[in-house]
């Protein structure tokens, strides 16, 4: 989801050593695909390592329904957030795993692992793309490069990632049960195909 996208970048930079490791064998040159699809595991670990966490995170910050004493709201963002940042963050995970159990943690989970594989494979092919792209500019550093690269490549993958991220999110907030199709349908009702991107400019931001 969009709010940890900053430090999903950073763990993403580092692609999983399985594929890391066949790229740079002795003898071997490195194939096209080797970055792509290391972006693409390395991003699937993280997602099924961090996602409960995230879920809680979105709770608190959208006021979220917690528990089984009907607060909602500003009423539930509050009455979490008072208690100080670890003890909201404790009383969320209790409140959620009372009423929901485990599904609770993992809402839109589904759409989140559909998404993040292509997002990741899209942002390094485009991040090693731009790069090539941008090494024939004269008079330009190499950091200068590198950090437009990264900007392009963001561009690109934030094309897939932001309606992945409407719909997850808002599954994440939503009662135990409620599906895809649901989300997706009241999504479109509410401003047709152009509201899945309607954060497309903030999701570049993170």
């Amino acid at each position: 989801s969009s709010g940890g996208d900053g430090g999903r970048r950073a763990l993403l930079a580092a692609p999983a050593p399985a594929a890391l490791a066949m790229a740079q064998a002795p003898g071997r040159e490195a194939e096209w695909w080797h970055e792509p699809v290391a972006g693409a595991l390395a991003g699937l670990a993280q997602e099924a390592t961090t996602y409960p966490f995230d879920t809680i995170r979105v709770r608190l910050d959208m006021g979220a329904v917690f528990g089984s004493q009907g607060l909602r709201g500003a009423e539930a963002c509050h009455e979490a957030c008072r208690a100080g940042p670890v003890a909201s963050l404790w009383r969320a995970c209790r409140e959620t795993w009372r009423a929901e159990g485990w599904r609770g943690f993992y809402g839109g989970y589904g759409v989140n692992l559909a998404v993040t594989g292509p997002t990741t494979a899209l942002y390094f092919s485009s991040y090693k793309l731009c790069q090539r792209s941008l090494s024939t500019l004269e008079g330009t550093s190499e950091e200068t490069r590198n950090a437009a690269a990264g900007l392009g490549a963001e561009m690109c993958s934030a094309v897939v990632g932001t309606p992945g991220d409407v719909v997850a999110q808002r599954l994440q907030v939503s009662p135990v049960g409620t599906t895809t199709s649901q989300v997706l349908t009241g999504v479109l009702r509410e401003g047709g195909p152009r509201q899945l991107w309607v954060g497309y400019w903030g999701y570049l931001g993170v």
